[in-house]
């Protein structure tokens, strides 16, 4: 909730309107002024008609724990598609698991949301391979996300990829649609 209201002062004070994942990509005073700074110039420019290319392009992919020597495990946000509810999970993870989480496009309140789960998994595979190229991809997906996470396993095995494990936190699968709730809990 304090970086809700951080972002809702930032909003109100300077008129940019940040994600929530800026609180990672930005977590202190100095990089959240520049990102404010940045976002001030890129509003004014383009409102004097010029596109400017030095803006951030918004990614998917919201770095929680980058470091680590294991291969990094990204985690699809549930309903909302924030990935701030994950952070507790990034944390109990150790110090060696990088996490990535993945945000659903829309939750800056710029970009349009996906039209399909199809169309959202693509998008998530494109932008986490500018963090790592190749497989194999430890995947997971947290309620809903499941949903998503699944649909990237399918795709990155049909490109050809390996994954390396499908973890679906509190999620529903897809492959047991027919299970009881009582099958689906205990399996």
């Amino acid at each position: 909730l304090m970086g809700v209201r951080l972002l809702s002062s930032v909003r109100q004070a300077f008129g940019v309107r940040l994600a929530l994942s800026v609180l990672f990509e930005a977590a202190n005073v100095e990089a959240m002024a520049r990102r404010i700074q940045d976002e001030l110039r890129w509003e004014a420019a383009r409102a004097r008609g010029v596109m400017p290319s030095s803006r951030r392009s918004w990614s998917t992919v919201v770095p929680m724990k980058a470091e680590g020597s294991l291969p990094p495990l990204f985690c699809v946000a549930g309903k909302g598609g924030n990935p701030m509810n994950l952070r507790h999970v990034a944390a109990r993870l150790g110090t060696e698991q990088p996490f990535y989480g993945l945000q659903h496009r829309g939750v800056d309140g710029k970009n349009a949301p996906h039209q399909s789960v199809e169309e959202m998994a693509s998008e998530f595979i494109q932008h986490v391979r500018q963090v790592q190229p190749h497989g194999p991809y430890y995947l997971s997906g947290f309620s809903g996300g499941g949903t998503a996470a699944f649909e990237m396993a399918r795709q990155l095995r049909a490109d050809g990829e390996e994954v390396g494990a499908l973890i679906l936190l509190e999620s529903v699968n897809p492959t047991i649609p027919g299970w009881t709730l009582a099958e689906r809990i205990l399996y």
